[in-house]
């Protein structure tokens, strides 16, 4: 049985696959059109701890 597929690659290495740049990556998810998705490790927001994977939201400038 082989590997499933991959769900997550980074920024520099889908630019890569895709033939774009990272920035053109950038301006989608700035546009709504991606998604970025990290893990970060559990921190204290007030009395909670939170960790796992987080969407980041693009800023709005």
């Amino acid at each position: 049985m082989g590997l499933p597929q991959r769900v997550f690659y980074p920024v520099h290495e889908t630019a890569a696959r895709w033939g774009c740049t990272v920035s053109d990556i950038a301006g989608w998810a700035a546009m709504g059109m991606l998604k970025f998705v990290t893990g970060i490790p559990p921190i204290a927001c007030d009395e909670v701890r939170i960790a796992g994977l987080v969407q980041i939201e693009h800023a709005n400038i």
